[in-house]
């Protein structure tokens, strides 16, 4: 009966994450210092950035912060109202999402 329903047949596990969970495409095309942060952290971009968003999500992807940016070389953000813990911050630029995670620490 099994075996007539399709349960029997074999399939292929295809591993698409990273090790962190969190899928990278292509390298990431920013860095983010101080890491770990206590009250701000900046973005700098290692390519040519016209515009995009930005999100910063905690581990259980809530969302901290949502803005766009737009002509920049360099980001500095705020963390100092975020509890300490681990964060991820996402740039969004031409439908490509890029992360990275930091640590914010107390202030």
């Amino acid at each position: 009966h099994h075996e007539d329903d399709g349960m029997m047949g074999s399939f292929r596990v295809i591993d698409t994450i990273s090790t962190n969970g969190i899928f990278q495409p292509e390298k990431n095309n920013f860095s983010v210092y101080p890491n770990p942060a206590t009250d701000f952290i900046t973005i700098q971009y290692h390519h040519e950035f016209n515009s995009g968003e930005i999100t910063i999500l905690n581990v259980l992807g809530e969302t901290f912060l949502f803005e766009y940016c737009q002509n920049s070389s360099n980001k500095t953000i705020d963390v100092s109202d975020l509890n300490a813990g681990i964060y991820f911050l996402q740039v969004n630029s031409n439908n490509i999402v890029y992360t990275q995670k930091f640590i914010k620490e107390k202030s």
